[in-house]
C-alpha cells in the first residue's frame, strides 16, 4: 500500500504541475482592435483573391463589426438585429455604424450585389471606424435586454 500511495501522489503533483504550467503559458486574450484588423485583412485578401463571393463579404463584415463591438463594448451585438444595435449605440458614432451594417443587411437580405470597390470602400470605412474605437475607453452604453 504505501507504494501505490506515493505512486499516486507522484502522479497527482504532475498533473498539478502539468496544469498550473499550461494555464500560466496561455497567451493572453487579442486586444478587440488587432482582432478586428486582422479580420478586415483576411477579408480583404480573401475577397481580392475571389475565395469569398460578394454575399459572403458582406455577412462576414457585419459578423467582424459585430463581434468587434461584443469584444470591445460588452453589448451582445451578434444576437441583436440592425436597428436594435443602433438603438444601443452613442449617437454621436452610430451614423457610420448604421451605414455599414445597412450595406451588409442590403446585399445578405435584399440580394444586392456589392461589387469589388464598393466592397474594399466597406472594408475601409469599417478600418476607419474601429479605430478610433480603440484609442478611446469603452463608454458605457444603453444595455439592450433580450
Amino acid at each position: 500500500w504505501p507504494f501505490l500511495a506515493a505512486l499516486g501522489a507522484i502522479f497527482a503533483v504532475v498533473v498539478i504541475v502539468v496544469l498550473v504550467r499550461k494555464s500560466l503559458l496561455k497567451p493572453p486574450p487579442v486586444p478587440p482592435d488587432v482582432w478586428a484588423a486582422r479580420e478586415l485583412d483576411r477579408l480583404e485578401r480573401d475577397r481580392t483573391l475571389e475565395r469569398i463571393g460578394a454575399l459572403a463579404a458582406a455577412d462576414r463584415l457585419a459578423a467582424i463589426l459585430r463581434e468587434f463591438i461584443e469584444r470591445r463594448h460588452g453589448i451582445l451585438a451578434t444576437k441583436l438585429t440592425t436597428a436594435e444595435l443602433v438603438a444601443a449605440w452613442p449617437a454621436d458614432r452610430v451614423d457610420a455604424l448604421r451605414e455599414m451594417l445597412e450595406g451588409c443587411d442590403r446585399a445578405k437580405f435584399a440580394g444586392l450585389s456589392l461589387g469589388s470597390d464598393e466592397m474594399a470602400a466597406l472594408v475601409n470605412r469599417a478600418r476607419e471606424w474601429v479605430l478610433p474605437l480603440a484609442a478611446n475607453p469603452p463608454r458605457s452604453h444603453r444595455a439592450v435586454a433580450r
